[in-house]
């Protein structure tokens, strides 16, 4: 079965999506961290995790 285009678009955009959620999840549980065990370690982790949506929401040309 040879799949067009617009399938191959929708079913990433479909993937993008379910990742996007369990970013959401993680983020709303503070990244599994109580707030009385963080660490600098875990200040760098929630940086990295900005940078790197903030790089792919510039891919997208998303601006806050």
């Amino acid at each position: 079965m040879t799949e067009n285009a617009l399938d191959q678009f929708i079913a990433h955009l479909a993937d993008c999506q379910k990742a996007m959620d369990r970013i959401q999840e993680a983020i709303d549980d503070h990244l599994d961290v109580a707030p009385d065990d963080v660490t600098w370690a875990n200040v760098g982790d929630a940086d990295r995790l900005r940078a790197d949506l903030e790089t792919v929401a510039e891919y997208i040309g998303a601006s806050e």
